[in-house]
């Protein structure tokens, strides 16, 4: 059996969403980052991924398209009542890899990610995000569906006085800290 195009696999699943369409959330709240691929209790080694949560306004508009949104009661600590909803983002640095973009909340430091280092966001104490992602039809042995994959992700991260300082073009900490 001949493999199936995107457009087949988005035709057999009759979702709104079409072919190469971006989806851009300004504002995004990241959950569970794991770009470096770790493996733990709910991931499996090498798959990089994230969960955007999202408003139940989105939540509802994205399941509408055909995304695939997950909806649970929220936790008890959690500010939002009722649901709380989620859209898993995969991270894949193959055919084309996303731009991973980190800006520093002092500093305005840029440093772009690339498979190698994007693990530092798992730890990232993230200020604010904008993220765009795009659909990726999927056929495995007559199973089809539909994956957000991550196009783009710009974050401004939280920094402290260290960063200032190490960060700073006009003070070189090697030489400040001889004086001690």
């Amino acid at each position: 059996m001949a493999s199936r195009t995107q457009q087949e696999i988005r035709d057999l699943l009759g979702v709104r969403v079409q072919v190469g369409e971006i989806v851009t959330i300004s504002n995004a709240e990241l959950l569970w980052p794991n770009f470096s691929g770790a493996k733990d209790k709910y991931n499996a080694e090498g798959d990089r991924n994230f969960n955007l949560r999202l408003s139940q306004e989105l939540a509802d508009e994205l399941t509408a398209d055909g995304w695939n949104v997950k909806c649970k009661l929220a936790r008890p600590e959690d500010p939002d009542s009722g649901e709380r909803c989620v859209l898993k983002v995969t991270v894949n640095f193959g055919n084309k890899p996303p731009k991973i973009i980190q800006r520093g909340s002092i500093t305005r430091r840029e440093t772009q990610l690339h498979e190698g280092i994007a693990g530092l966001m798992d730890s990232a104490d993230i200020v604010t995000a904008d993220v765009s992602f795009v659909p990726y039809f999927w056929d495995v042995n007559g199973s089809v569906g539909m994956t957000a994959y991550l196009k783009t992700l710009y974050c401004v991260i939280q920094e402290d006085e260290l960063d200032l300082k190490w960060n700073s073009e006009d003070i070189d900490p090697v030489e400040e800290n001889l004086g001690d």
